[in-house]
Protein backbone atom coordinates (compact mmCIF):
# COMPACT_ATOMS: atom_id res chain seq x y z
CA UNK A 1 0.00 0.00 0.00
CA UNK A 2 2.77 2.44 0.89
CA UNK A 3 4.26 1.83 -2.54
CA UNK A 4 1.35 3.71 -4.16
CA UNK A 5 1.75 6.69 -1.82
CA UNK A 6 5.55 6.75 -2.10
CA UNK A 7 5.54 7.57 -5.81
CA UNK A 8 5.20 11.07 -7.25
CA UNK A 9 1.59 10.51 -8.36
CA UNK A 10 -0.79 13.09 -6.82
CA UNK A 11 -3.88 11.12 -7.87
CA UNK A 12 -3.34 8.82 -4.85
CA UNK A 13 -4.60 11.68 -2.67
CA UNK A 14 -8.06 10.83 -4.03
CA UNK A 15 -7.92 7.72 -1.85
CA UNK A 16 -7.81 9.79 1.34
CA UNK A 17 -11.43 11.07 1.26
CA UNK A 18 -12.56 7.52 0.44
CA UNK A 19 -10.80 6.24 3.57
CA UNK A 20 -12.33 9.02 5.68
CA UNK A 21 -15.84 8.39 4.36
CA UNK A 22 -15.53 4.63 4.90
CA UNK A 23 -14.36 5.23 8.47
CA UNK A 24 -17.29 7.59 9.13
CA UNK A 25 -19.76 5.00 7.78
CA UNK A 26 -18.33 2.42 10.18
CA UNK A 27 -18.71 4.89 13.06
CA UNK A 28 -22.32 5.74 12.15
CA UNK A 29 -23.18 2.05 12.17
CA UNK A 30 -21.19 0.89 15.21
CA UNK A 31 -20.89 4.03 17.42
CA UNK A 32 -17.39 3.12 18.57
CA UNK A 33 -16.55 6.71 19.51
CA UNK A 34 -20.03 7.57 20.80
CA UNK A 35 -18.73 7.75 24.38
CA UNK A 36 -16.33 10.42 23.21
CA UNK A 37 -18.84 12.54 21.33
CA UNK A 38 -18.40 15.35 23.88
CA UNK A 39 -14.66 14.87 24.29
CA UNK A 40 -13.93 18.39 23.11
CA UNK A 41 -10.67 19.82 24.35
CA UNK A 42 -11.28 23.50 23.64
CA UNK A 43 -11.39 25.93 26.58
CA UNK A 44 -14.03 28.34 25.29
CA UNK A 45 -16.79 26.44 27.08
CA UNK A 46 -18.62 25.72 23.82
CA UNK A 47 -18.78 22.35 22.09
CA UNK A 48 -17.75 22.46 18.44
CA UNK A 49 -19.55 19.21 17.66
CA UNK A 50 -23.04 20.69 18.02
CA UNK A 51 -24.70 20.52 14.61
CA UNK A 52 -24.57 16.90 13.52
CA UNK A 53 -24.18 15.51 10.93
CA UNK A 54 -22.73 18.72 9.46
CA UNK A 55 -20.08 18.92 12.16
CA UNK A 56 -19.04 15.35 11.26
CA UNK A 57 -18.63 16.35 7.63
CA UNK A 58 -16.68 19.45 8.61
CA UNK A 59 -14.33 17.34 10.73
CA UNK A 60 -13.62 15.14 7.70
CA UNK A 61 -12.97 18.19 5.52
CA UNK A 62 -10.55 19.62 8.11
CA UNK A 63 -8.73 16.29 8.43
CA UNK A 64 -8.36 16.06 4.67
CA UNK A 65 -7.15 19.67 4.47
CA UNK A 66 -4.64 19.02 7.26
CA UNK A 67 -3.37 15.89 5.50
CA UNK A 68 -2.88 17.72 2.20
CA UNK A 69 -1.28 20.73 3.88
CA UNK A 70 1.08 18.47 5.84
CA UNK A 71 2.11 16.73 2.64
CA UNK A 72 2.60 20.08 0.93
CA UNK A 73 4.97 21.14 3.73
CA UNK A 74 6.85 17.82 3.55
CA UNK A 75 7.40 18.04 -0.21
CA UNK A 76 7.95 21.80 -0.43
CA UNK A 77 10.77 21.73 2.12
CA UNK A 78 12.30 18.63 0.55
CA UNK A 79 12.09 16.29 3.50
CA UNK A 80 12.69 13.61 0.87
CA UNK A 81 14.62 13.66 -2.42
CA UNK A 82 11.41 13.47 -4.43
CA UNK A 83 7.73 14.11 -3.81
CA UNK A 84 5.92 11.47 -1.79
CA UNK A 85 2.43 11.21 -0.34
CA UNK A 86 3.10 8.83 2.53
CA UNK A 87 2.86 11.60 5.21
CA UNK A 88 -0.77 12.39 4.35
CA UNK A 89 -1.72 8.71 4.48
CA UNK A 90 0.00 8.22 7.84
CA UNK A 91 -1.71 11.33 9.23
CA UNK A 92 -5.15 9.98 8.27
CA UNK A 93 -4.35 6.45 9.48
CA UNK A 94 -3.21 7.59 12.94
CA UNK A 95 -6.25 9.88 13.24
CA UNK A 96 -8.56 6.84 12.92
CA UNK A 97 -7.73 5.94 16.53
CA UNK A 98 -9.23 9.11 18.00
CA UNK A 99 -12.70 10.74 18.18
CA UNK A 100 -11.67 13.78 16.14
CA UNK A 101 -11.60 11.50 13.08
CA UNK A 102 -15.41 11.58 13.09
CA UNK A 103 -16.45 14.31 15.55
CA UNK A 104 -15.52 17.97 15.33
CA UNK A 105 -13.40 18.73 18.39
CA UNK A 106 -10.77 21.25 19.35
CA UNK A 107 -8.05 18.71 18.57
CA UNK A 108 -8.50 18.71 14.80
CA UNK A 109 -8.41 22.52 14.79
CA UNK A 110 -5.36 22.53 17.08
CA UNK A 111 -3.55 20.30 14.60
CA UNK A 112 -4.31 22.82 11.85
CA UNK A 113 -2.61 25.53 13.92
CA UNK A 114 0.37 23.26 14.68
CA UNK A 115 0.84 22.75 10.94
CA UNK A 116 0.74 26.52 10.44
CA UNK A 117 3.42 26.92 13.11
CA UNK A 118 5.64 24.32 11.44
CA UNK A 119 5.12 25.94 8.05
CA UNK A 120 6.23 29.30 9.48
CA UNK A 121 9.27 27.72 11.17
CA UNK A 122 10.35 25.69 8.16
CA UNK A 123 10.02 28.79 5.94
CA UNK A 124 12.42 30.87 8.02
CA UNK A 125 15.89 31.69 6.75
CA UNK A 126 18.84 32.93 8.76
CA UNK A 127 18.88 36.30 6.98
CA UNK A 128 15.12 36.90 7.04
CA UNK A 129 13.34 39.53 9.08
CA UNK A 130 11.37 37.12 11.26
CA UNK A 131 9.30 39.63 13.24
CA UNK A 132 6.05 38.95 11.39
CA UNK A 133 6.51 35.19 11.42
CA UNK A 134 7.44 35.26 15.11
CA UNK A 135 4.20 37.05 15.94
CA UNK A 136 2.23 34.62 13.76
CA UNK A 137 3.82 31.61 15.46
CA UNK A 138 2.92 32.99 18.89
CA UNK A 139 -0.65 33.60 17.71
CA UNK A 140 -1.03 30.11 16.22
CA UNK A 141 0.42 28.54 19.37
CA UNK A 142 -2.13 30.38 21.50
CA UNK A 143 -4.98 29.29 19.20
CA UNK A 144 -3.78 25.68 19.48
CA UNK A 145 -3.80 26.06 23.29
CA UNK A 146 -7.35 27.45 23.15
CA UNK A 147 -8.35 24.32 21.23
CA UNK A 148 -6.40 21.99 23.54
CA UNK A 149 -4.63 23.44 26.62
CA UNK A 150 -1.95 20.73 26.64
CA UNK A 151 -0.44 22.35 23.53
CA UNK A 152 1.04 24.84 25.97
CA UNK A 153 4.08 22.52 25.89
CA UNK A 154 4.63 23.59 22.27
CA UNK A 155 5.52 27.18 23.27
CA UNK A 156 9.04 26.38 24.58
CA UNK A 157 9.58 24.13 21.56
CA UNK A 158 8.72 27.01 19.21
CA UNK A 159 11.12 29.32 21.05
CA UNK A 160 13.94 26.76 20.91
CA UNK A 161 13.18 25.98 17.26
CA UNK A 162 13.44 29.66 16.37
CA UNK A 163 16.99 29.57 17.71
CA UNK A 164 17.77 26.53 15.53
CA UNK A 165 17.14 28.63 12.42
CA UNK A 166 18.30 32.11 13.40
CA UNK A 167 20.58 33.95 15.81
CA UNK A 168 18.87 35.25 18.95
CA UNK A 169 16.99 38.53 18.38
CA UNK A 170 15.15 39.71 21.49
CA UNK A 171 12.36 41.60 19.71
CA UNK A 172 11.39 38.48 17.76
CA UNK A 173 10.81 36.59 21.01
CA UNK A 174 8.89 39.54 22.46
CA UNK A 175 6.64 39.58 19.39
CA UNK A 176 6.17 35.83 19.69
CA UNK A 177 4.98 36.22 23.29
CA UNK A 178 2.73 39.15 22.36
CA UNK A 179 1.11 37.03 19.67
CA UNK A 180 0.66 34.25 22.23
CA UNK A 181 -1.03 36.53 24.79
CA UNK A 182 -3.42 38.25 22.36
CA UNK A 183 -6.10 35.49 22.01
CA UNK A 184 -6.37 35.13 25.77
CA UNK A 185 -7.01 38.86 26.10
CA UNK A 186 -9.91 38.47 23.68
CA UNK A 187 -11.26 35.52 25.65
CA UNK A 188 -11.16 37.57 28.85
CA UNK A 189 -12.91 40.47 27.11
CA UNK A 190 -15.71 38.12 26.04
CA UNK A 191 -15.95 36.89 29.65
CA UNK A 192 -14.81 33.34 29.03
CA UNK A 193 -14.09 31.74 32.40
CA UNK A 194 -10.50 30.85 31.72
CA UNK A 195 -9.77 30.22 35.37
CA UNK A 196 -12.32 27.42 35.25
CA UNK A 197 -11.72 26.13 31.72
CA UNK A 198 -8.00 26.48 31.05
CA UNK A 199 -6.76 23.47 32.99
CA UNK A 200 -10.08 21.77 33.55
CA UNK A 201 -9.59 18.81 31.28
CA UNK A 202 -13.04 17.55 30.37
CA UNK A 203 -14.05 13.90 30.67
CA UNK A 204 -12.48 12.52 27.55
CA UNK A 205 -13.17 9.40 25.60
CA UNK A 206 -11.94 6.42 27.58
CA UNK A 207 -11.28 2.98 26.16
CA UNK A 208 -12.92 -0.17 27.47
CA UNK A 209 -10.55 -2.90 28.62
CA UNK A 210 -10.84 -4.69 25.25
CA UNK A 211 -10.24 -1.57 23.21
CA UNK A 212 -7.49 -0.37 25.51
CA UNK A 213 -5.66 -3.58 24.62
CA UNK A 214 -6.08 -2.78 20.92
CA UNK A 215 -4.85 0.75 21.55
CA UNK A 216 -1.79 -0.58 23.40
CA UNK A 217 -1.01 -2.97 20.51
CA UNK A 218 -1.35 -0.14 18.00
CA UNK A 219 0.80 2.12 20.19
CA UNK A 220 3.55 -0.53 20.32
CA UNK A 221 3.32 -0.84 16.53
CA UNK A 222 3.65 2.93 16.14
CA UNK A 223 6.57 2.88 18.60
CA UNK A 224 8.39 0.31 16.44
CA UNK A 225 7.70 2.40 13.33
CA UNK A 226 8.96 5.49 15.15
CA UNK A 227 12.24 3.78 16.05
CA UNK A 228 12.66 2.80 12.39
CA UNK A 229 11.60 6.30 11.32
CA UNK A 230 14.25 7.95 13.49
CA UNK A 231 16.87 5.53 12.15
CA UNK A 232 15.78 6.41 8.61
CA UNK A 233 15.82 10.13 9.42
CA UNK A 234 19.37 9.89 10.76
CA UNK A 235 20.36 7.91 7.68
CA UNK A 236 18.90 10.66 5.48
CA UNK A 237 20.76 13.27 7.53
CA UNK A 238 24.14 11.80 6.57
CA UNK A 239 23.86 13.16 3.04
CA UNK A 240 21.57 16.11 3.67
CA UNK A 241 22.15 19.86 3.85
CA UNK A 242 22.66 21.88 7.02
CA UNK A 243 19.21 23.37 6.53
CA UNK A 244 17.58 19.92 6.46
CA UNK A 245 19.31 19.08 9.74
CA UNK A 246 17.81 22.23 11.25
CA UNK A 247 14.34 21.19 10.08
CA UNK A 248 14.99 17.73 11.52
CA UNK A 249 15.88 19.23 14.90
CA UNK A 250 12.71 21.33 14.90
CA UNK A 251 10.54 18.26 14.24
CA UNK A 252 12.29 16.17 16.89
CA UNK A 253 11.93 19.06 19.35
CA UNK A 254 8.16 19.09 18.80
CA UNK A 255 7.96 15.35 19.39
CA UNK A 256 10.04 15.58 22.58
CA UNK A 257 7.99 18.36 24.18
CA UNK A 258 4.65 16.83 23.18
CA UNK A 259 5.71 13.43 24.53
CA UNK A 260 6.60 15.11 27.83
CA UNK A 261 3.23 16.87 27.93
CA UNK A 262 1.23 13.76 27.06
CA UNK A 263 3.25 11.62 29.48
CA UNK A 264 2.66 14.08 32.32
CA UNK A 265 -1.06 14.22 31.52
CA UNK A 266 -1.42 10.43 31.56
CA UNK A 267 0.67 10.16 34.75
CA UNK A 268 -1.76 12.58 36.43
CA UNK A 269 -4.77 10.53 35.36
CA UNK A 270 -5.52 12.18 32.05
CA UNK A 271 -6.98 10.31 29.09
CA UNK A 272 -4.84 8.60 26.46
CA UNK A 273 -6.94 10.73 24.09
CA UNK A 274 -4.21 13.36 24.40
CA UNK A 275 -1.70 11.15 22.62
CA UNK A 276 -3.46 12.37 19.46
CA UNK A 277 -1.23 15.44 19.83
CA UNK A 278 1.64 13.33 18.46
CA UNK A 279 -0.03 12.66 15.11
CA UNK A 280 1.34 15.70 13.24
CA UNK A 281 5.04 15.31 14.17
CA UNK A 282 4.83 11.52 13.73
CA UNK A 283 3.54 12.03 10.18
CA UNK A 284 6.83 13.81 9.41
CA UNK A 285 9.02 11.08 10.96
CA UNK A 286 7.36 7.72 10.22
CA UNK A 287 7.70 7.96 6.39
CA UNK A 288 11.47 7.56 6.77
CA UNK A 289 10.95 4.02 8.07
CA UNK A 290 9.82 3.13 4.55
CA UNK A 291 11.68 5.65 2.39
CA UNK A 292 15.16 5.52 3.92
CA UNK A 293 15.62 1.94 5.14
CA UNK A 294 15.77 -1.38 3.35
CA UNK A 295 12.99 -2.96 5.38
CA UNK A 296 10.05 -1.95 3.21
CA UNK A 297 8.32 -5.33 3.59
CA UNK A 298 8.37 -5.15 7.39
CA UNK A 299 7.13 -1.55 7.39
CA UNK A 300 4.30 -2.50 5.02
CA UNK A 301 3.26 -5.25 7.46
CA UNK A 302 3.30 -2.83 10.41
CA UNK A 303 1.24 -0.23 8.51
CA UNK A 304 -1.21 -2.91 7.40
CA UNK A 305 -1.50 -3.99 11.05
CA UNK A 306 -2.47 -0.44 12.03
CA UNK A 307 -5.02 -0.30 9.23
CA UNK A 308 -6.57 -3.64 10.21
CA UNK A 309 -6.78 -2.63 13.88
CA UNK A 310 -8.47 0.66 12.89
CA UNK A 311 -11.20 -1.45 11.25
CA UNK A 312 -11.26 -4.29 13.79
CA UNK A 313 -11.97 -1.89 16.66
CA UNK A 314 -15.55 -1.47 15.42
CA UNK A 315 -16.26 -5.19 15.82
CA UNK A 316 -14.46 -5.93 19.10
CA UNK A 317 -15.67 -3.23 21.51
Amino acid sequence: MLHFFSNNKPFVLALLPLLLIAHLIFELNFDYFQAGINSDTNITGYYFNTFQPWSNYLSLVLLLANAIFLNFIFNTHEFWVKSTYIPSFIYILLSFYFPHSVYLTGEVLAQSFILMILYQLYSLNQQDDARKKSFNMGLFTALAVVCNPLYLVVLPSVMISLKFIRPFVLREYILLLLGFILPFIYLLVFDIELSRNLFQLLDKFQFSSENLLLFIVSSITVGILLSFGIMGLLNRSKTSSIRFKKLRNITLSFILFIVLGVGLSIALGGSVYYSSMLIVPLAFILPYSYLSLRIKGLVEVLILTLLLISVAKFFIY
